[in-house]
């Protein structure tokens, strides 16, 4: 392959093909857990979180009234920094002149201007639609002006859930299966190893391994799929773990 070719297929930065084509899908933000002080005490006093998706730099908060406002993290104004804002409950205020926008993206005060001004009225930042799924934000980063599509309804995004720190544990049922953390197999099909499977007993509930897979355990997996598929009555679990 050309070096030409490697990075058409692997640049995934605004303007590039590979770029333009994964705007148009829903992408993984943040996980609410983030913003959850319990977890994260400083969210507590600052709910905002530098971002770099798809090779794009932006600023995720979280406002007063719990919404969320994903923006280009560059300021209009003098091209600061964003990230380092203060959140004041109502918008996110620039470190630099003070202007603040909030999670729509409108200016909402431009400070130094004379009484009366209405230059905050005419500038906007760009703000990215987001979605709240699975104890997850995705944020569409298409063209501006354009409808994002619906959201996929896929079940791994509405069954009960839940996951901690380390584990992310997704339910779905296929058919007869029921396949934890499908989203991992959709985004990862190929890297079998990786994902570390456990399998669940149909009544004990409890994985039996969640490291790597060796021959003879993925035989056993093999097995057990099979299995699954000849009784559809079996309750057959796959457990995959993503530990990060």
């Amino acid at each position: 392959m050309k070096a030409e070719q490697n990075q058409r297929l692997t640049q995934v930065g605004p303007g590039t093909p590979g770029g333009e084509l994964l705007r148009r899908y829903w992408q993984p933000v943040a996980m609410l857990d983030e913003f959850d002080p319990a977890l994260a005490p400083p969210m507590a006093t600052r709910p905002v979180k530098a971002v770099r998706l798809l090779g794009q730099d932006l600023v995720l908060f979280k406002d007063a009234l719990g919404r969320f406002g994903l923006l280009d993290r560059d300021c209009p104004h003098r091209g600061a920094d964003l990230a380092f804002g203060r959140n004041e409950g109502d918008g996110l205020r620039c470190p630099f002149h003070g202007w603040k926008f909030d999670v729509s993206g409108q200016c909402t005060e431009t400070p130094a201007e004379p009484l009366g001004s209405t230059l905050c009225h005419r500038v906007r930042q760009r703000s990215y639609p987001l979605v709240e799924q699975a104890g997850a934000l995705f944020a569409w980063l298409g063209p501006e002006g354009m409808e994002p599509p619906p959201f996929p309804a896929l079940d791994c995004f509405v069954e009960q859930f839940n996951h901690g720190a380390a584990v992310h544990d997704v339910v779905c049922q296929v058919g007869s299966l029921k396949i934890r953390n499908l989203l991992k197999i959709l985004v990862e099909p190929f890297d079998v190893i990786s994902l570390g499977f456990g399998i669940l007993g149909a009544k004990d509930g409890v994985p039996f391994r969640n490291q790597r897979l060796f021959d003879t355990e993925q035989l056993l997996v093999q097995k057990r799929v099979e299995a699954c598929i000849r009784n559809p009555g079996i309750d057959c679990q796959i457990g995959l773990r993503n530990v990060g």
